[in-house]
């Protein structure tokens, strides 16, 4: 082996091709290396509520994978007199960036059928935000969502999927921050669980076959 073969192999030992399952992907047109991120979104629906989600859920696991799903529950309309809602928080890993991210959310959403002309306190038939987006702070992005602390239809199923992450901003986990909420309460855990078709079989977006998922339990669904 000549010195030039020689050092070929030597970069080749410390540069292993990646594999699909590796979390990060090759360097962009930058030169930038850009590691998968953990990412929460959440999820609510008053218009055919079941329906709406349970389409959504689908088309984020196709689209991102292997996904984690909270419980779902059920609250009254804030700031208008309207249907309950029905709510979940999903959570994903994915390498797109958090602009990616919104752009395919406000897509689910126009598929769905979304009427933005009704304000921000009226009936819709699919809302999805991007709550996190591992511990970047941008509040141009609204990150870390405002409605994580401010709405216990958001903060409780993170708390249930999520609850020893910490908020990138106060440093409170997630269950810290769920035990401190101050604000209204009214959620009402639903049964039966939301499901979807995955593979050849339809599955409960809840552990073990159970009517809903402990605390700290969600659902994981999987390529």
């Amino acid at each position: 082996m000549g010195a030039r073969d020689g050092a070929q192999a030597l970069r080749a030992a410390q540069c292993p091709r990646r594999g699909r399952g590796d979390r990060t992907r090759e360097s962009n047109h930058r030169g930038r290396v850009n590691p998968a991120a953990r990412v929460f979104v959440s999820a609510g629906s008053n218009i055919d509520p079941r329906a709406n989600l349970e389409t959504a859920c689908r088309a984020l696991k196709r689209h991102y994978g292997e996904i984690e799903l909270s419980p779902l529950y059920q609250s009254p309309a804030e700031g208008f007199s309207g249907p309950d809602f029905l709510n979940l928080v999903a959570g994903f890993e994915t390498e797109e960036s958090p602009g990616e991210i919104r752009k395919r959310l406000a897509e689910l959403e126009a598929r769905a059928g979304r009427d933005r002309t009704g304000g921000k306190f009226s009936s819709r038939t699919l809302d999805l935000d991007l709550l996190l987006y591992d511990d970047r702070v941008d509040a141009s992005l609204k990150l870390p969502h405002p409605d994580i602390e401010r709405y216990a239809f958001v903060l409780k199923p993170l708390a249930d999927l999520a609850p020893d992450l910490r908020h990138p901003v106060s440093g409170a986990t997630i269950a810290e921050l769920w035990r401190s909420f101050s604000g209204p309460r009214h959620l009402r855990l639903c049964s039966p669980p939301l499901a979807w078709s995955v593979g050849d079989r339809d599955v409960a977006a809840e552990p073990h076959g159970g009517v809903h998922a402990p605390p700290g339990k969600g659902w994981r669904a999987k390529p």
